[in-house]
């Protein structure tokens, strides 16, 4: 299985990184990519008809080009088939703005010519070109059905707000689904066919449905069973029965567990009415079949009454506006405090379901989402590729105490032009940093801009060209607190000195060789770097995690960073893991070291968890966790006691329990594989899933996306997904550990 994975085309770029290097005149990469040269330069967007990808070429290396138009080598069009069929097509809003790149199709690559040798690892290549390709033609992945009645039952008050608050839902949802309705005032007849109609249509698109219901909801109580839960319309009677009436639960059972919804890429049920409080239990027993078990669940009430619309109104104004505390996209997760805090004479309801499993907080599908969150208060990565591992690091995460110490630390000691993370696996290092990344709360509970200016996720096939050109990006894109439609004078100043350079360059005005590094960040940071203001903050973490072959360009770069005197308003914080080898001297005879110390079972805050999982933590409150808070997250969601607590048992239990609770042993062997497969790829968010996709068609499987969707979704904490949800979606193994403890051979 891993030859064969090893030999896939789709793979081999993916895997160079890991293992041998291309050199002048030596090929080791297939004939597939010496006919796709892929380089990351700045691209603003795609040109031309919808399907095909044509380049516009903003720098390149050699200082050749003039024109946005205008490329040292012909530029063709890529077309992607199967993308740009989908209905309702519309582009994503700054899809990848930063990512950028140029295409030679067809060209032959002279080995001999230094202007044909990638300047990234063709790993990364691959990656951010199948993400460029995306974000060019955009597939509707998301169907929403909008269904409200201002009648119910003919003795029933009649709802007079519900025409305007359903239409304000389905307007706000436009921006990311192709919605369908209000549908007003309906018969239970036209209900079920609209349903049973938006089903099949998401189903055929490999579509996650939203549906959400708004009106008149009542209890039949029933001996022996659980109250039944009714959706009422003008035609119903008082009595409600599946005939005049919705049994809602029963009735989508019947229609996704049919042939024309299988396809279906997930549900997200919203239901604004009265006595809806037995709806998410009853949805999670008999929803899970049919839906692979991708459910989440929002209603307004437990059983007593919803009022005048408080629910929708408050989803709509939360979709709306945004969620400043929320991360790059709002789930249902982030608005239920919301509902519970405004509708506070009712009781809204939220469950999340992976395979009939109710989720633990945090642990949502994070794919199905309502909407990008419009207002978050900026950080450095938003808008950014590393966004969504941002959010996935840093939210429903309670810091340890020593993780706080270590923090405030790190925020005193800003004159410090390098500031080193140190700690054990596992102890918190990724987590800190994030959340000095993140926006930060003052000390009235309001949500501020964060401090960091830059920050970059290192990875193995992350290298220093493409760091450096982040940074840059992340740089003349600064805002701070200063809102979405301003400018800071920092990042106008960045984006100026940097346009002047390149400039110069062009024009032979800088004496000498110039570097990269001097191009996009020394020569502008030098001129843009003001000494009466704060200090301008960088963060690079998982230093350790590069590439053997990249260690020692990525100390330069942090060297030259934090050392040239032109730079001395910049700081640097980076995340170093402890390990056996002392950490370099060229770190720290110069930065300030903080290290994190592991955390114990006694840091493991108190929660509902499994029987077995609270005695561990009462035995052995003193004793260190191996790999700190992942092992924890894994544990946590782990039904029976694996016996021993380390990272490597503990991701091997949840596999196992993972594989039982898919559906069929079709998805069992495809999650083998993929286990695999992510073993040979690197850690964290470094594989698109377009591209994990292709390797298992080649691998003959005949999978869905709503199959991926699950399949992914159960595997929960095993992997860290970025931009999840949506089409340039990439994924990886959390930690190096739990690659080995699931793959058939080390796959370092």
């Amino acid at each position: 299985m891993r030859d064969s994975l090893l030999r896939h085309p789709a793979v081999v770029g993916v895997r160079s990184a890991l293992g041998s290097r291309r050199q002048p005149g030596k090929s080791e990469l297939p004939l597939e990519f010496d006919d796709l040269w892929i380089r990351w330069f700045g691209v603003r967007r795609p040109l031309g008809a919808p399907g095909a990808v044509q380049v516009a070429v903003e720098r390149h290396p050699d200082g050749q080009v003039s024109g946005m138009l205008v490329a040292p080598e012909p530029v063709r069009q890529f077309r992607t088939a199967g993308i740009a069929d989908a209905p309702r097509q519309r582009r994503q809003p700054g899809g990848f703005e930063g990512v950028g790149a140029l295409l030679r199709l067809g060209d032959p690559m002279d080995q001999n010519n230094p202007r044909h040798h990638p300047s990234i690892a063709v790993s990364e290549t691959v990656a951010f070109a199948c993400r460029f390709i995306l974000a060019s033609t955009v597939v509707v992945m998301r169907r929403a059905l909008v269904i409200a009645s201002e009648y119910g039952a003919p003795e029933d008050e009649r709802l007079g707000f519900v025409p305007e608050v359903a239409a304000g839902l389905a307007q706000a949802l436009k921006d990311e689904w192709v919605v369908e309705g209000p549908v007003l005032n309906p018969t239970a007849r036209e209900v079920k066919d609209t349903v049973l109609a938006a089903v099949a249509e998401a189903a055929r698109g490999q579509q996650t449905l939203l549906l959400s219901f708004l009106g008149h909801g009542v209890v039949r109580e029933r001996r022996y069973q659980p109250p039944a839960f009714y959706l009422q319309y003008r035609d119903s009677s008082h009595e409600p029965t599946s005939e005049t009436s919705l049994h809602l639960v029963p009735f989508l059972s019947e229609v996704l567990g049919g042939s024309d919804a299988v396809g279906l890429n997930g549900l997200i049920l919203l239901v604004d009415a009265c006595s809806a409080g037995g709806v998410p239990i009853q949805a999670a027993l008999d929803l899970d079949n049919p839906l692979g078990g991708r459910l989440e669940v929002l209603v307004a009430s437990d059983d007593g009454n919803a009022y005048n619309g408080c629910f929708t109104k408050t989803i709509t104004d939360a979709l709306t506006t945004g969620i400043a505390h929320a991360g790059e996209t709002i789930h249902p997760a982030n608005v239920h405090p919301l509902l519970a805090t405004v509708c506070a004479t009712q009781s809204p309801a939220h469950l999340s379901y992976t395979n009939g499993y109710i989720n633990l907080a945090g642990g949502h599908d994070p794919a199905l989402w309502l909407l990008r969150n419009r207002t978050r208060a900026w950080h450095a990565l938003l808008d950014r590729p590393d966004a969504g591992l941002l959010d996935q690091v840093a939210g429903q995460v309670s810091l340890s105490r020593s993780q706080k110490v270590a923090l405030q630390r790190v925020k005193e000691h800003i004159y410090s032009r390098l500031r080193i993370v140190t700690g054990p696996a596992g102890s918190g290092k990724t987590t800190l940093l994030a959340t000095l990344i993140n926006p930060q709360r003052d000390r009235f509970g309001q949500v501020t801009a964060s401090s960091i200016s830059a920050a970059a996720f290192l990875s193995r096939i992350t290298t220093p060209d493409a760091v450096i050109v982040e940074i840059a990006d992340q740089l003349a894109t600064v805002r701070g607190d200063q809102g979405d439609e301003q400018t800071p004078a920092f990042a106008s100043a960045f984006a100026q000195a940097r346009q002047q350079v390149d400039g110069e360059i062009k024009a032979k005005m800088l004496p000498g060789t110039t570097s990269l590094l001097d191009r996009e960040l020394v020569l502008p940071l030098a001129r843009s770097l003001d000494p009466t203001k704060e200090p301008v903050q960088i963060v690079l973490d998982g230093l350790d995690q590069v590439h053997s072959d990249q260690e020692s360009p990525f100390l330069d770069l942090v060297t030259t960073l934090t050392q040239d005197d032109r730079l001395d308003r910049l700081r640097v914080i980076v995340g170093v893991r402890e390990t056996d080898r002392a950490l370099p001297e060229r770190l720290t005879e110069h930065g300030l070291v903080t290290r994190i110390e592991p955390p114990t079972w006694g840091d493991v805050p108190d929660a509902d968890r499994a029987p077995w999982l609270a005695d561990v933590r009462a035995q052995n409150t003193t004793a260190i966790i191996d790999s700190g808070w992942l092992t924890v997250r894994l544990l946590e969601q782990l039904t029976d006691d694996p016996g021993t607590y380390d990272l490597a048992t503990a991701a091997r239990a949840f596999f196992t329990q993972a594989l039982g609770r898919l559906a069929n042993s079709v998805l069992r062997t495809i999650t083998e594989d993929i286990a695999q497969l992510l073993g040979v790829t690197g850690i964290g968010p470094v594989l698109p899933l377009v591209v994990l996709k292709q390797a298992l068609i080649e691998l003959d499987h005949d999978i869905t996306d709503a199959d991926l969707g699950t399949i992914i979704a159960t595997l929960g904490p095993l992997i860290i997904r970025g931009r999840a949800g949506f089409s340039d979606e990439h994924l990886g193994y959390a930690h190096l550990e739990i690659a080995r403890s699931l793959a058939v051979t080390d796959p370092t």
